[in-house]
Formats: C-alpha cells, structure tokens, sequence
C-alpha cells in the first residue's frame, strides 16, 4: 500500500477561523499505519498549487509499485477562512493532477479529501 500527499503525514482536520482548535493528540494516518507495509511519496506542496516534477514521479512511482494507493488531498489553510470569500470551490490544481496520474498509475486508488468546506474535483 502507498500512501500519497502530504495529509497523510500531516493531516488537516479542521477548517480555517473559529474552527481551530488545540488538541492534545492527533494520530496521522502515516503515524496509525506505521505496523503495516505502506509506503509514502508526498505528491506535491499541499499549500502550493504548482507541481514539483520531482514529488510528483516519486508519487507516481510509489503508486504503480503498490497494490493499493491512497491519495490525501484536499484545501490547505490558504483556501479557507472567515474573513473572505473564496473566488473557487477547486483544490489546488496539482492536486487534482497528481490524483489523476496515480490513478492511471494504479487503478486500485482511493482518495481522501480534507478541508472544512466544498471543494471541486475535476
């Protein structure tokens, strides 16, 4: 199994604004996996919507490699607030490209989507 994106490792759990909170434990799915064979590849910079050739092969090659490959995804801090009004319901366009790719790479892909609002997937 490979686990893809950066929310695997670092997962957003919660919106922007007065959805913040301090928690005294927070398990990843990286951290919770760590007793099984899973293999992570980053994929791209969950706060950028540029795509970094590099993390992007290693996603793709983690993904073929594997059986299963679970992509994280979804709205960093930046796309959400209380203080304005978004001018898009879409993730970041890498994102939305790197799930694309490690699903071609492997078929068996589940992703899983984090951010405390509506988001487009295209």
């Amino acid at each position: 199994m490979a686990f893809i994106g950066e929310f695997a490792a670092s997962p957003r759990y919660q919106g922007s604004g007065s959805s913040h909170n301090n928690t005294k434990n927070m398990i990843s799915a990286l951290d919770a996996a760590k007793e099984y064979s899973v293999s992570y590849a980053q994929g791209c910079v969950a706060r950028d919507s540029r795509t970094d050739e590099n993390l992007f092969r290693e996603a793709v090659e983690a993904a073929g490699a594997a059986d299963v490959a679970v992509v994280f995804a979804g709205l960093p801090d930046s796309f959400e607030s209380e203080g304005f009004d978004r001018d898009t319901l879409a993730m970041p366009a890498n994102q939305n490209e790197l799930i694309e790719a490690v699903a071609a790479a492997n078929p068996n892909t589940v992703v899983v989507l984090h951010g405390g609002a509506p988001m487009l997937t295209e």
